[in-house]
């Protein structure tokens, strides 16, 4: 019988390629916990844990280690902080975003200052009733390098390896050379070329005691039972004998002893001059400049469990799965017991002693099977809750695990008009942004996009066209994966017997480029009713660029994706086949819609940058109030405990460059003006290839519109360091945006000069004397909507603390964040500028004054977090009630009530001012004479006065309205509570 992959619980104790007859274990389910074992979702509604009012996420790194953190308690307090969420804190490999590249689960990182310092800093924060979590990102591991002990066991023992259960290999390759192998594409040449010119050799590695193909920074372990042929080549004394010993270690993995004893005594001899001597000899005879050592070599490297190659030959061949497009970081496969308890062990000791009050879930949409690991992880923190010290803080248990996860169908139902499949955490914000977009600007800003790029294809075919690209140049291994995963169905079965591997992978890419959603949620028992639609769609597109020769066999594709449940298959292999070929094709979708969304797309589709963003639909510019309304509501009853992210490493731009940008869709023919004026200004500036301009009009558009939302609200244009600031900023993301977007050059094999003319031209921008006009053009429009985008920036605060859900903040952003993406979003922050400003205690009013400096929107942040924290049960539980806006600006207010148990807030904003605002530069709010009449009245029931949280104004209504001239007098947003 084949064998068959992560989907098969097999003894967690063997290695991978014991298992002779796998059997069977629902993607829904986990070792032993089958899903009658959870009658209802798992959502800590028994009292166990206390969910956060308000999360602050700091990312941790060397230049900002654990103890740098702890004098920051007082103030997080202060802000309203009733929980901290550190970034991943397991030991990471240096110079990767913590979390990106974990190399131990089993100690906390000493560059940030190890145990000892997590301690000291979870103290700090429990003294000031804060609680500690982490955010939880156990998919992958990082690999390659000399620092990952599992990862060389594994090429060292291949399916022999105690590791081997981790990593989620496929030994069964369709290419004969990776059967049982797995492929290692470190390599900065060909593999032959490396081997000839030296840059692959074989060395000894003290360090690792034992022999190496080395490669730069590579260390790739010699299997001992090869050794033995190795130190054949020895003709000296030295090591005379070790041969033998080595000898007969051969034919199976070696007792453990007997290795660790042989690799000593080679270690010992190694180290004598006549040893040392002898073992140049012996790495002489494997020498790549001589013909007779290169063969040696090569004969010895086709012995490993691993085949070398060149990093270009990752897209095609990879036989693991990798995070996204990372090949230095391998997939674990949680789904096994083993496995899923090794990688938690750490996290949950830290959570049952109190250190760690809870975790935050990261990229559970890669995963084989994300509802079985949120259950079992939701089973696992609620057993340890009741083990915590005695006065440890309530427990939070696991937020950003969706409830929907954890029900018996397990699928991530979003309400009807939410994208399908957005993950809770986005969903929120995403309602946000559309609030504070203007829909009527869609057709001026998608002619505009149109005649730059020369295009003018409806968004869903611009992302069919991203995944077709993605899928030929970047995800050809994964594709064929799931193409290996249909054809064993097929093999299985007689009705599948003349489906050929070539029509399965056609068909596998055409649904995979059509596919409406980033991934379904099927399993052992078929699709829910939310999958059965996405799949609809997908098959049908699918059938329209299939060829008529492959539509029978794209109907049988249909059923063996879900469309007959797994479970009611009564053949064993067969059912088996089928849930491994749902789960390599989920894992397809979700790899490929994040590389699409987050790289390509939000380059290649820039109608808008403010709409291309994490969680956003980029096909809807805005919508209207009353669509709002009812996205919220439905929302907050969906994941009323959502974290609401409006920003974090994963955003293309920080949240208030996105408010800036938004107000393009207030003004789009200025917009319009502006980017053909600039156009104009910049000719001089720009440069040629053999291709066209440089850079290519809709990326010279990308630019500008990046320059816009980035642009400091205190640039000076006579301030040379800011300026070159900005220019260092710029050009790092310009660079960058050109490859994704696929014009002019390319992230692999790119046109380098392409690049560097956009480079110049960034440069040209901010230096030379013919790039004035152009920067006097930008910044004069950027102060044009500078009031406008900072209401935004208020009205997007105030409802991220007021909605349904947990206000989450990336470190710092309680001043304004006008960043680029990773790594200018990373920057140093200046806490003690954020500490002064909140001990100030100035009114949000006063600080109105100074509103560039950032002072204003901490403060609102702040008198929302302490609303929220005085009034627990009111926000976590309320009711969400649109208020309706009526008057001569209806259009440019929002307006709702939470009520709960006799308590009430009505929360009121402005929006798309753009043309309310007038041309004095302060303060940012809608002169009240401009509103008009514009209101809303009361609900029944709901009267007396109100007091504004933000400004402490006292409001009353009249004749049981209230009037935005009024509210909005002092401050452009009111947060309203009950006078007693």
């Amino acid at each position: 019988m084949p064998h068959m992959s992560q989907l098969f619980k097999v003894d967690p104790f063997a290695g991978a390629g014991d298992a002779e007859m796998p059997v069977p274990l629902g993607i829904g389910t986990l070792a032993g916990f089958g899903t009658s074992a959870f009658p209802a979702p798992l959502l800590w509604r028994d009292g166990i844990a206390t969910l956060p009012r308000a999360l602050y996420r700091l990312r941790f790194h060397k230049g900002f280690p654990l103890e740098a953190a702890i004098p920051l308690a007082g103030y997080l307090a202060d802000l309203g902080v009733s929980h901290v969420c550190a970034s991943p804190l397991l030991r990471a490999r240096p110079g990767r975003r913590q979390g990106a590249g974990v190399l131990d689960f089993s100690a906390i990182d000493p560059d940030l200052g190890g145990a000892r310092s997590l301690e000291r800093l979870s103290s700090a924060l429990h003294r000031q009733q804060i609680g500690l979590l982490m955010e939880l990102a156990p998919g992958h591991m990082a690999i390659g390098g000399t620092d990952n002990e599992a990862w060389l066991d594994l090429l060292e023992w291949g399916r022999d390896s105690a590791y081997a259960s981790w990593f989620d290999v496929d030994w069964r390759a369709g290419d004969i050379d990776l059967r049982n192998k797995v492929l290692v594409p470190f390599l900065d040449r060909p593999y032959w070329e490396a081997i000839c010119d030296g840059s692959l050799a074989l060395a000894y590695d003290a360090a690792l005691a034992g022999f190496v193909a080395r490669h730069n920074a590579h260390a790739f372990p010699i299997c001992p039972t090869d050794w033995a042929a190795i130190l054949e080549q020895a003709d000296t004394p030295a090591f005379s004998g070790m041969g033998d010993v080595f000898r007969s270690l051969s034919g199976v993995r070696p007792d453990r002893e007997a290795l660790r004893s042989a690799k000593y005594r080679l270690l010992t001899l190694a180290e004598t001059e006549e040893g040392a001597r002898a073992m140049r000899g012996v790495l002489a005879g494997f020498d790549g400049h001589a013909a007779d050592g290169r063969a040696r070599f090569d004969r010895l490297l086709e012995k490993q469990n691993y085949r070398l190659a060149s990093w270009r030959t990752a897209n095609d061949d990879l036989n693991y799965r990798r995070f996204v497009e990372a090949p230095d970081l391998i997939g674990l496969r949680l789904e096994r017991t083993d496995v899923f308890e090794a990688v938690h062990a750490h996290a949950f000791q830290l959570y049952g002693e109190g250190l760690l009050d809870g975790f935050c879930a990261a990229h559970l949409d890669l995963m084989a099977d994300p509802a079985a690991y949120a259950r079992r992880l939701a089973l696992k923190l609620r057993d340890l809750s009741g083990r915590r010290p005695e006065g440890a803080p309530p427990p939070v248990g696991c937020i950003g695990l969706p409830a929907d996860l954890l029900d018996d169908r397990r699928a991530a139902r979003a309400p009807a008009d939410a994208p399908p499949a957005t993950p809770g955490e986005d969903a929120m914000a995403e309602a946000i942004s559309l609030a504070l977009h203007d829909p009527l600007a869609t057709p001026a800003l998608t002619d505009l996009w149109a005649g730059l790029c020369g295009e003018r294809q409806p968004f869903e075919e611009v992302r069919e066209a991203c995944r077709r690209t993605l899928l030929a140049e970047t995800f050809s291994a994964e594709l064929q994966a799931v193409a290996r995963a249909l054809h064993d169905v097929a093999r299985a079965t007689p009705e599948g017997r003349d489906v050929t591997f070539a029509a399965l992978k056609r068909i596998a890419h055409d649904l995979a480029a059509a596919f409406p959603a980033r991934r379904a949620f099927g399993d052992m028992d078929g699709r829910t009713p939310e999958d059965t639609a996405l799949y609809a769609a997908a098959f049908a597109r699918a059938r329209h660029t299939l060829s008529p020769m492959d539509l029978p066999v794209a109907d049988l594709v249909e059923r063996w994706l879900g469309g007959e449940a797994p479970r009611a298959v009564p053949d064993f292999a067969q059912s088996g086949a089928r849930a491994h070929a749902i789960a390599r094709f989920q894992q397809l979708t979700a790899s490929l819609d994040r590389a699409v969304h987050e790289d390509m797309l939000s380059e290649r589709y820039a109608r808008l940058l403010s709409r291309v963003e994490r969680g956003a639909d980029p096909a809807v510019i805005g919508l209207r109030v009353g669509a709002i309304h009812a996205r919220i509501g439905a929302l907050g009853a969906a994941w009323p405990a959502a974290p609401i992210v409006t920003t974090g490493p994963e955003h293309k731009r920080g949240e208030d460059a996105r408010m800036r940008l938004a107000v393009l869709s207030e003004v789009p023919g200025e917009w319009e003006t502006l980017v053909r004026q600039m156009m104009d200004a910049a000719g001089a500036l720009r440069g040629r290839t053999d291709h066209g301009p440089c850079p290519l009009p809709a990326d010279e558009a990308l630019l500008y519109q990046g320059l816009v939302g980035a642009w400091p609200l205190t640039l000076r244009l006579d301030d040379p360091a800011a300026l070159a600031d900005l220019k260092a900023r710029a050009g790092r993301w310009f660079v960058e945006a050109v490859r994704h977007a696929r014009r002019g050059t390319r992230p692999l094999f790119g046109n380098a000069d392409y690049e560097a003319g956009c480079a110049r031209f960034v440069d040209a921008l901010f230096d030379v004397p013919e790039g004035a006009p152009a920067r006097r053009l930008l910044a004069a429009f950027v102060e044009r909507i500078a009031l406008a985008s900072v209401i935004n920036g208020y009205a997007q605060a105030v409802l991220k603390c007021t909605l349904p859900g947990i206000p989450d903040f990336h470190q710092g952003t309680e001043f304004w964040d006008f960043a680029l993406e990773e790594p200018d979003n990373l920057r140093a922050v200046d806490f003690p500028a954020r500490t002064s400003a909140l001990a100030s205690g100035l009114p949000t009013e006063v600080l109105l004054g100074t509103w560039p400096d950032g002072r204003a929107k901490q403060a609102l942040v702040s008198r929302l977090l302490r609303l929220r924290a005085a009034e627990p049960a009111l926000f976590a539980k309320g009711s969400y009630e649109p208020l309706h806006v009526e008057g001569m600006r209806d259009g440019s207010g929002f307006a709702f009530l939470r009520r709960h148990e006799g308590k009430a807030v009505i929360v009121a904003v402005t929006r798309l001012a753009a043309h309310l605002v007038g041309p004095d530069p302060m303060p940012p709010r809608v002169p009240t004479v401009r509103w008009g009449d514009t209101g809303f009245e009361l609900p029944d029931g709901l009267g007396g006065a109100f007091r504004d949280v933000l400004t402490g104004r006292r409001a009353e209504p009249s004749l049981g309205r209230l009037e935005f001239s009024d509210l909005f007098a002092a401050f452009p947003a009111a947060v309203l509570t009950q006078v007693a």
